[in-house]
């Protein structure tokens, strides 16, 4: 929309275009949208962050669930573990009582917190390798070794 300043000049009606104006509603609508939509996608991305489950690196050894508390973390006298000095994102006092392996394994994957190390996990390991599989003969009663071991 163009709109028109009008001059008197001698000899009749002058119209120049003064410059080009879009109607002031649409700056101040699209305006409050940008800013609205701005703003909600900060929250949007806020919340995100609030619930999105933090990746911590897992430990190339196996860990024994059935202890109560993570690693470094103490009982206090009302029986939650605490980690004093644990400087994660999660709460450091907690009660495990009713955590299953698998919901442990999830606190620690999602708080950066280790449980113990299974203990006797390389005797087990050579305890496999080593078991004497076969049948057994009937001559002395030993297990005679399969030809594919």
């Amino acid at each position: 929309m163009f709109i028109f300043g009008h001059q008197f000049i001698p000899g009749g009606l002058f119209a120049t275009p003064l410059q080009h104006l879009a109607p002031p509603y649409t700056h101040t609508r699209v305006d409050k949208e940008v800013i609205e939509k701005l703003n909600k996608d900060i929250i949007e991305e806020e919340n995100l962050d609030k619930h999105k489950p933090h990746v911590c690196q897992e430990p190339p050894y196996e860990r024994d669930y059935s202890y109560l508390c993570p690693e470094d973390w103490v009982m206090n006298s009302q029986n939650q573990c605490w980690g004093i000095d644990y400087d994660g994102h999660c709460e450091s006092l907690k009660y495990f009582q009713d955590y299953s392996a698998v919901e442990k394994k999830e606190f620690e994957m999602n708080c950066c917190v280790l449980w113990p190390k299974l203990k006797n996990e390389g005797m087990r390991r050579a305890q496999k390798k080593d078991l004497l599989r076969g049948s057994i003969s009937s001559n002395n009663g030993l297990i005679i070794k399969p030809k594919y071991l």
